[in-house]
């Protein structure tokens, strides 16, 4: 436990930080806004394309909705934490779930280095995995209901496709160092490792 701790705050030993990358809980929030609104629009716009009329709506949609989003919003985090063991080589002790209200809600903090490619599957894994079955649920049954169900799926996902476009410009083989209490990461040069990322420098990136 101790260095798994020492490993989180000082870094990954025999390398050299690279970078230190945060994201701003508003900017999060914003962009959760902004998809939101398209993602309903364009949900509702297939359900339409697809049958559904409105004459078919109740006032028990959205608790509807809520409730089969419901597995989804309990899964996301685990899916991380599949991904990460899977991908990441990392063992389940190395994970811990909770809620931080400083990153955002809900957390899987993955408490040992993994590469930057590793990093790029464990963020992404909810959406490929949650938003192909939603998207699927809504063509075969096109309504209000399963097009906030797909709009959620993707919505969710806002603070992880955040990340994933903060790591764009490294490398698959360096180092990702989560925060263990932030909502952000840090990227270190491991020795004998070949040439850093061309865009990353040592420095600080926060939004």
């Amino acid at each position: 436990m101790l260095w798994c701790w020492a490993e989180t705050m000082l870094g990954p030993v025999n390398s050299t930080k690279v970078a230190e990358v945060r994201i701003g809980m508003l900017k999060v929030q914003l962009y959760g806004v902004m998809l939101a609104t398209i993602t309903v629009l364009l949900c509702m716009a297939i359900a339409v394309i697809r049958g559904y009329k409105t004459s078919q709506d109740s006032r028990w949609d959205y608790l509807i909705a809520l409730a089969l989003a419901a597995p989804f919003l309990v899964v996301h985090e685990p899916l991380h934490g599949l991904a990460a063991v899977l991908y990441g080589r990392v063992r389940w002790r190395d994970l811990r779930f909770g809620v931080s209200w400083r990153a955002g809600g809900a957390t899987c903090h993955i408490k040992v280095p993994i590469t930057v490619k590793a990093a790029r599957i464990t963020g992404i894994a909810p959406l490929i995995l949650s938003a192909p079955i939603t998207l699927v649920i809504l063509l075969m049954y096109p309504s209000r209901v399963t097009a906030m169900l797909a709009a959620f799926t993707l919505v969710v996902c806002t603070g992880d496709m955040l990340m994933l476009h903060r790591l764009q410009p490294y490398d698959a083989h360096l180092l990702f160092v989560d925060h263990p209490s932030e909502c952000g990461f840090d990227i270190y040069q491991p020795e004998r490792a070949g040439p850093a990322a061309p865009d990353s420098h040592p420095g600080k990136g926060t939004d």
